[in-house]
């Protein structure tokens, strides 16, 4: 499980959701047609526990979370670029940067976390994430943009969580949360340095290092996250 993957899981683990299934469909219908800009035929919505999930032929999937008001994931229904249709990078960085704008309530406290090229064997794609960022810790709220090489968006994730006041300054250095990793697997080879992550929700909160490396095992090799407790240098 990568990084990015990991905050994604906190969002779904600390939803508390009271509101009723009609209700929430009805939110939902409302939230793709906000999103889309447009009215929409029915759809039918299943629930995953946690979110509303749902497809609509021609247009995308797309989740709400269990409220039903929030678009937290949309896959549109998009056509490859032609070959030679490929935009200026600043002008895919802009596109998609106005897509995250229009459909975040607020991006002043989000920065950009990564940019990366996906090659589906169809289609090469850019996928651009912004990330909450207070001193040098990132936070699980983040919004990530899809966007095909021709600057058609095909793809939008978002984590709305809000993490409260917490100390982002770490007790334990880089450099030691690293140690510590190494001592407990000597065999791992770390992929990049540690990053300061705060994971949770806001009841539990915690400030960690977050470092991702190949653990080699049986006929294979796994990409593993392991995580240190920024302040007692515990690893989790």
């Amino acid at each position: 499980m990568n990084k990015k993957e990991i905050v994604k899981v906190i969002r779904s683990a600390s939803v508390t959701c009271t509101t009723s299934t009609s209700e929430a469909n009805t939110n939902s219908e409302i939230a793709v047609a906000d999103f889309v800009g447009h009215q929409l035929p029915p759809a039918k919505w299943t629930s995953d526990g946690g979110d509303w999930l749902t497809y609509i032929p021609g247009v995308g999937a797309f989740t709400t979370d269990c409220s039903g008001k929030t678009i937290v994931t949309a896959t549109f229904d998009t056509v490859d670029a032609a070959v030679g249709q490929t935009l200026d990078e600043s002008l895919l960085l802009e596109k998609a940067s106005a897509f995250a704008a229009l459909h975040v309530p607020d991006m002043t406290t989000l920065f950009k976390y990564s940019d990366t090229e996906i090659d589906h064997g169809s289609g090469l794609e850019r996928s651009l994430t912004w990330r909450e960022k207070r001193g040098s810790a990132w936070f699980p709220k983040f919004v990530e943009v899809g966007i095909k090489m021709d600057g058609v968006i095909d793809g939008f994730s978002y984590n709305p969580i809000t993490i409260g006041s917490i100390n982002v300054r770490p007790t334990i250095s880089a450099s030691t949360a690293k140690a510590i990793v190494l001592k407990a697997h000597p065999s791992i080879q770390l992929k990049a340095p540690p990053e300061l992550d705060v994971v949770g929700d806001s009841s539990d909160a915690q400030l960690v290092w977050v470092m991702t490396g190949d653990e080699p095992s049986y006929m294979d090799v796994n990409l593993v996250d392991y995580s240190v407790d920024a302040q007692t240098g515990s690893l989790q």
